[in-house]
């Protein structure tokens, strides 16, 4: 986190150092298809909740790598970077024994972007709720992430195991409004399977906690008056003022910071007969928005994920056919809290809570891979629907209904040394809107506010027509000490059609990856 940057600034210097000494490397070297993420993608089991299915493989494998790089030009939503820079490392392993099973990663990644503003979350979106502030400036961000799971054989046709998914985030800007987030994300998944010749049935439960701060405060000596922000309740309508206001929480009496934090409870079920595989789960979910009796916000909601797949081999190749679909829905509730002070004590009392904000979202993915000697191939494509009604002020509701498609394919061809790849994709949108009162004698004259200029940046970049494309180069040396050694280069461009309210229509950026595969 932010109070460890000497231990950080150490690891992050001494991956500069190791990338500095490798680089020279890729200047005679370039990609072939991981073979980890190959191992990986290969079990359907790895995608589901449930590590006892590591079992049903026998594959041991191992890689790590350091990789840097950056992304540039304006096309971007409004909370991105038009200049960003990024470099990591990554080492993850699956190992097979006799009678059990592990598998585990973990990865750095630290980027930094320049005149970011807009939203102050880590990821913008996620929440039904998002805080906006104006002011461009630097921010860096730190993620750090591990994940460790174990299966073993009870006896002939029992397997237990769990698995435990980790990621620590740290976020700043130091530019007023300079913030500072910490995130802390952890899912713990148990799970038990039965087989028995060609058939698998698993069971696994879920559960996951989130959560996230914002710390906001002013350094410069203008006056606090001199920064806005603006408080998102659903559609970009909210409470706009200054940073410290008590309409945004940001600085609120007896509360240091915003913190949000969710918590997920569910369960899955898994079954595969031969080649054909499919899961189930479902999650209640609960987050809150406040502390120390002061809960601005409560948001439940549910979420079940479906996945179904088919591998078969034919032409000498191996093949799979996926299909993945999820459904979503939360609600946002905004409590009426009165504060009372007695006796220099200030205490909150929470007086019930009206909704503000509900959404729906339906995702729908099918998905082909093919896997031979010579070439790789993957084509998949994505269709999404997210409805979201706003009720922020009585009578007003907004109806806001947002359909995705997209598309994208990619290929690998294995020539000697060399393996060379390529990949498009497309993506379209449409949004429509709805609004309307629930009542024509309310008396009710005053809308709520609506931050129109980021709205119309969201609604174009959420929608835009665009089209990208990527190509990619890897070498591997084969030198008798080191035979897993690679290097890797890979560029995309993304172009935007048809914008109105975005700076720039040009996207692109360029990654360099070393590594071992063992």
């Amino acid at each position: 986190m932010i109070y460890m940057n000497a231990r950080h600034s150490h690891c992050i210097n001494s991956i500069a150092i190791i990338f500095a000494a490798v680089s020279i490397l890729c200047v005679r070297q370039a990609a072939y298809a991981q073979p980890f993420n190959k191992a990986k993608d290969l079990n359907f089991w790895n995608d589901g909740r449930n590590v006892t299915g590591i079992r049903t493989d026998s594959t041991t494998i191992s890689y790590a790598e350091i990789h840097g790089g950056f992304k540039s030009g304006d096309f971007h939503d409004s909370y991105e970077s038009s200049d960003l820079v990024h470099a990591g490392a990554t080492a993850a392993t699956m190992l097979h024994l006799p009678k059990y099973s592990m598998t585990g990663s973990f990865s750095f990644d630290q980027s930094r972007g320049k005149n970011m503003c807009g939203s102050m979350f880590i990821y913008p979106g996620y929440y039904p709720v998002d805080v906006l502030e104006f002011t461009p400036g630097t921010k860096i961000l730190q993620k750090y992430s591990f994940s460790g799971g174990i299966a073993s054989d009870l006896n002939e046709h029992w397997r237990i195991g769990g698995k435990m998914d980790f990621e620590s985030d740290d976020y700043a800007k130091r530019k007023d409004i300079r913030h500072t987030n910490y995130r802390l994300d952890m899912t713990v998944a148990p799970g038990i399977m039965y087989y028995n010749d060609n058939l698998e049935v698993g069971f696994s439960y879920i559960y996951a906690k989130t959560s996230e701060s914002i710390d906001a405060e002013q350094i410069g000596t203008a006056t606090a008056s001199s920064y806005y922000a603006f408080l998102d309740k659903g559609l970009m309508y909210g409470t706009y003022g200054v940073w410290d206001g008590s309409g945004i929480h940001l600085a609120e009496a007896g509360v240091d910071r915003f913190p949000v934090k969710e918590i997920s409870n569910g369960a899955a079920v898994q079954i595969q007969v031969g080649g054909l595989y499919a899961d189930a789960e479902y999650l209640y979910t609960k987050g809150t928005i406040g502390e120390k009796g002061y809960t601005w916000y409560e948001f439940p909601g549910d979420k079940v994920t479906a996945r179904a797949g088919y591998r078969f081999d034919a032409y000498g190749a191996v093949h799979q056919v996926r299909l993945k679909f999820s459904w979503q829905r939360q609600t946002n509730n905004e409590s009426v809290i009165e504060k009372v002070t007695e006796g220099g004590v200030t205490t909150p009392y929470n007086y019930g809570s009206n909704r503000i904000f509900e959404r729906r979202i339906i995702t729908l993915e099918p998905d082909y891979r093919m896997y031979g000697k010579i070439w790789e191939s993957h084509l998949g494509l994505c269709y999404s629907y997210t409805q979201g009604l706003s009720s922020l002020m009585y009578p007003y509701e907004a109806l806001q209904n947002v359909s995705k498609y997209s598309a994208n394919g990619s290929i690998i061809m294995h020539v000697g040394r060399f393996d060379l790849g390529a990949s498009a994709s497309f993506f379209t949108g449409h949004l429509d809107e709805d609004a309307s009162t629930a009542s024509e004698t309310s008396g009710v004259e005053t809308q709520p506010y609506r931050l129109e200029e980021y709205y119309d940046l969201q609604k174009e970049y959420m929608t835009a027509t665009r089209a990208g494309v990527g190509i990619s180069v890897r070498y591997n040396p084969g030198w008798k000490a080191v035979q897993g050694l690679y290097g890797e280069i890979s560029g995309s461009l993304m172009h935007g059609f048809g914008l109105d309210h975005i700076s720039g229509s040009v996207r692109y950026g360029s990654v360099i990856k070393i590594g071992y595969s063992f």
